[in-house]
């Protein structure tokens, strides 16, 4: 199987369904943010990764979309994978928004008339009006957010990887944001969602994933994983 990943800002197209990564490296490395990790993810479920800063959930999703490779053992990939991650990494913030918009679309590797498909939807869901057309670097912070998450979230994938997005930008944005995500959230046929919001976490996803300095401590039903979390970790 073919396996094709192309990088965007907070976006990665590639390949998923089973994940496995196993043993230790020979080489002298710093202590691996995971470690033997054996997971399993089947279509149709919607899974939350809990856990502590530190605790690996931001490495298991970047391992899964591809962007970071294991030290050691497989990772086998079925599936297009679309990735939401640091939104506003990666933006050119000498060219315009709109520009990055299209930029962007050819680094995904979507043909000028697909970017031209989706250009003005995306400009108008960022709510950037004339500021479009204005370099990125005189943006606020906001706007920033804004514009990564309008770019990252109106792309195609039957496997959703989503990494504390919803923690960005002011309430407003996160209240568009959520909305957007749940229609994204609907159309995946997988989701996988790490977030310190256990309250958001139990709303959306029915398996929960506890992880501890690298290692898998609960995986089961999400209100449970939450509770054993709580109970042992907080």
């Amino acid at each position: 199987m073919e396996a094709r990943h192309n990088f965007h800002m907070a976006s990665t197209l590639g390949r998923l369904f089973g994940v496995q990564e196993s043993g230790t490296n020979k080489k002298k490395r710093p202590p691996p943010a995971l470690k033997s990790i054996n997971l399993t993810i089947q279509a149709g479920e919607r899974v939350g990764i809990i856990g502590r800063n530190g605790a690996g959930k931001s490495t298991l999703l970047r391992t899964i979309a591809g962007i970071l490779p294991p030290a050691a053992g497989t990772i086998d990939v079925t599936g297009v994978v679309q990735g939401v991650f640091d939104i506003g990494v990666g933006l050119e913030m000498e060219s315009t928004g709109r520009e990055n918009v299209v930029f962007r679309g050819l680094l995904q590797g979507l043909s000028p008339d697909e970017i031209a498909a989706r250009e003005e939807e995306i400009i108008t869901f960022s709510g950037l009006g004339s500021y479009i057309d204005l370099p990125v670097s005189s943006y606020s912070s906001g706007m920033v957010v804004r514009l990564a998450f309008s770019i990252a979230t109106f792309l195609e994938g039957n496997v959703l990887l989503v990494d504390e997005v919803f923690a960005a930008g002011d309430m407003a944005f996160q209240k568009v944001a959520q909305a957007r995500m749940s229609k994204m959230i609907d159309s995946a046929g997988l989701f996988v969602f790490t977030s310190h919001n256990l309250s958001l976490v139990s709303e959306i996803c029915s398996r929960g994933i506890w992880l501890e300095k690298g290692e898998i401590k609960f995986d089961g039903p999400v209100d449970d994983a939450i509770t054993a979390y709580l109970e042992r970790a907080v």
